[in-house]
This record gives C-alpha cells, structure tokens and sequence, in this order.
C-alpha cells in the first residue's frame, strides 16, 4: 500500500513540474516575441571603427538625415582628437571636419535651426567650458556658422538637445549646465546670415531660460525634446540624478515654463546616475523616453511612452552591456524601420536592425 501511495505521488510531482515548465516556457517566449518587436537583435548587421582600435575613450553619437541620406556623426565624448565624422549605412566614412575647440569632447545633435529644409550640426562641449558650435552644410561641406558661450565664463560643459519647442516649424537649441553647475536650461535661435559665397554667419538669440530643479543643486541637468501632449510643440525633459532619487520632469515651453510631469525613474530614494535620450524606438511615429544607466549598476534601461513606463525595457541585459552606453536611432535602410546604433567603449560603432 505504501508503495502504492508513493507511487501516486510521485506521478503528481511529475506532472505538477511539467505544468510549470510549460507555463514558464510559455511566458519566456511570449517575452521573447515582445522583445523582438522593440528591440534590435543580439548580431550587430554592421560593426566599424570610427577611430582606431587602440581609441579608448568613449563616443557621443547623433543621427539625421544629410542630404538624401540619415547618416550616423560620430564624436568624441571627452577625450582628443577634436573631430566630427560621419558614415553611412555600412560603415563607411562620408566626410571628417575639424572642430574648432582647442578644447576635448563633445555632445552631437542634428536639426534644421533655419527652416531651409537642411539640418544643421550643433556640438556643445562636455567638459570645462560651456561653448556651443553650429556647423551649417555649404555644398559637400560644414562651414562654422555660430559659436557662442551658454553659460558665460563658467568653467563647465553643457548638455544639449535640439527640438521645436514653440511651434515656428525651426529647431530650438536647448542647453542644460553640466556636472557642477546648478540645473539651468537656456532656449536659443538660430538665423545663418550669407556674408559670401564661403562665408556665414549666424544670429544667436536666447528666447529663455529656467531651473528645472532646485538652483542650489549642482548635479547639473540632462535634457532632451519630445511632443508629449501631440499639439505640435515639444516639450522639454530634464533629468537630474538628484541627492535622494533619480527623476525627470517634462516642462512646456510656453513663457512661464509649466511643470506637465515628474517621474521617479528606478522608485523613491533610488539613486542611478543615467543619461537621457528621446528616439522614436518602435516605429509608431512618436519618440519614448530612454533612461539609460551611465554604469552597469544592476539597473535596466527604462522607457517610458506618453505617460507611462514600457516594461519591456531591458535592452542593455539584451545586448550584454558591461557599462553604460551611448545610442542613437534612425531609419538608415529608408525602410520606414529605425536601425539602432550604439556605442560601448573605445571607438567601435554597432549597427543592429529590428
């Protein structure tokens, strides 16, 4: 009889451990399907080397389109030689410019600033002084435009973001204070001016500026641009990493500066230092916040849409990221699908498709 019993049992154990398998199989593949859809395979389609192997900074990336092309521009983060460069598709070099900065490392935004149709270059500098470059397309090549200093004698770098915040169908140049400065955001316009057929030289105008938290913090500000409310406009993000929690606030540029959102990104008193990137990640016509991890600190990716957070934000365990990275997104293929191009260390660029 006890064998018996024994014998029962352990055909119930059996089957019991076969109906966790199956529901656990089931669930790992329906995440995997979710997964496929939004993010990019493991396999990079395209690998390069934006500089030479033996580069060991890092790499700040911005993607736009250039004439009939997206290409990818690539420049240093904080560390020689002062240069921007751009490539295409395949990895190959388009065209290298000198930046005019005795000083290293930079931020890349691409946007049309004008309103001719051409996007423009902006790099700001991430590291001792608060200078920003405009480089406007002049046949095959970009002519120095504009430079101007964003926050004065201030020993700092800035944070940089190009976006339409009030509606005139132009790109915004919106600047936030580095590491060390206080969280200040300053809105400026841009208008190139033809001196000769080499020369141009563009108008600077500051339309505002504001603190999106507190003044006497001195974490400086990350920010980025986005139509959250779909009127038209975008609004501006700024995130902090703050002494008690990692957040960001999404502010409407509208003379006053309304305050539309806080997020708390990893939870209260949850304090991650991460970067910030507004992309248009799944292929619905509108940009999602990326809160990305400077470090590999146990911390995933987080992206949220209008409004809410997107669970499936893992894309940093999916590619086996060691450390914090640097991405960009476009439709490099002109296939209505946004490749995403990413940047670890050193100076090898990776170019996965979805």
């Amino acid at each position: 009889m006890k064998k018996k019993y024994k014998k029962a049992g352990l055909v119930l154990f059996l089957l019991i451990f076969l109906v966790l398998v199956v529901l656990f199989r089931t669930k790992v593949l329906k995440l995997a399907n979710i997964q496929k859809k939004i993010l990019p395979k493991k396999e990079a389609a395209v690998s390069f080397y934006a500089f030479s192997k033996n580069f060991r900074g890092k790499l700040n990336l911005a993607c736009g389109k250039i004439g009939n092309d997206n290409q990818i521009i690539v420049v240093p983060q904080n560390s020689l030689p002062a240069i921007v460069k751009a490539f295409n598709k395949n990895g190959r070099k388009l065209w290298t410019s000198g930046a005019h900065s005795k000083y290293q490392g930079f931020n890349a935004a691409l946007g049309d600033l004008d309103g001719d149709g051409k996007n423009e270059i902006v790099l700001g500098q991430t590291e001792n002084k608060p200078q920003i470059f405009i480089y406007k397309q002049k046949g095959k090549k970009f002519v120095l435009a504009g430079s101007f200093a964003a926050f004065g004698d201030l020993h700092l770098g800035v944070n940089l973001a190009l976006g339409d915040v009030n509606g005139d169908g132009k790109a915004e140049i919106i600047v936030g204070a580095g590491q060390g400065g206080g969280p200040q955001v300053k809105i400026f316009s841009f208008q190139a001016n033809l001196k000769s057929s080499q020369e141009i030289e563009g108008k600077i105008s500051e339309l505002g500026n504001f603190f999106a938290f507190h003044p006497k913090m001195r974490h400086g500000v990350r920010i980025a641009t986005l139509d959250f409310d779909d009127d038209g406009k975008d609004e501006i993000i700024a995130l902090s990493n703050l002494e008690r929690d990692t957040q960001f606030k999404i502010y409407k540029f509208d003379r006053i500066y309304s305050l539309q959102n806080v997020t708390r990104v990893y939870g209260k008193k949850i304090k991650i230092p991460a970067n910030l990137l507004t992309v248009d990640i799944n292929d619905d016509g509108k940009k999602e916040i990326i809160i990305m991890p400077q470090k590999k600190l146990g911390q995933e990716f987080k992206i949220f849409g209008h409004g809410a957070e997107i669970k499936n934000s893992f894309l940093d365990n999916y590619l086996d990221i060691e450390g914090g990275v640097n991405l960009a997104v476009c439709d490099l293929n002109n296939n209505k699908r946004n490749e995403v191009i990413i940047n670890e260390t050193g100076s090898k660029i990776k170019i996965f498709e979805r």
